[in-house]
């Protein structure tokens, strides 16, 4: 089984603030309130590719039975992902999610 994913929401890039100037104001919330610097994932992005996970156990574990309920460190998965921080963190969510 193979599952090709985008990764979940995240802050965009410090770059927006140069092309609109006053979404400073929204980046800088991000950091103030969640802690979220840009182009991390942000809470909703982790949970949505963390149900995304869930999502696919149920379909190809549960259901179909076609991938192992157990799979720690047995090497019938593998998780690749861009170098990209909300990449990793999304490729990460998911598994934590399966």
């Amino acid at each position: 089984v193979m599952v090709l994913g985008r990764h979940g929401a995240k802050v965009p890039d410090a770059a927006t603030e140069l092309m609109c100037p006053a979404f400073g104001s929204v980046l800088r919330s991000f950091l103030d309130r969640q802690g979220i610097l840009p182009e991390m994932l942000t809470l909703r992005g982790t949970a949505q590719l963390y149900a995304m996970g869930q999502w696919a156990r149920r379909r190809y574990i549960d259901d179909l039975n076609v991938l192992p309920s157990q799979f720690f460190d047995n090497g019938s998965f593998s998780f690749t992902s861009q170098r990209n921080h909300f990449c990793i963190e999304s490729s990460s969510a998911f598994a934590r999610g399966l």
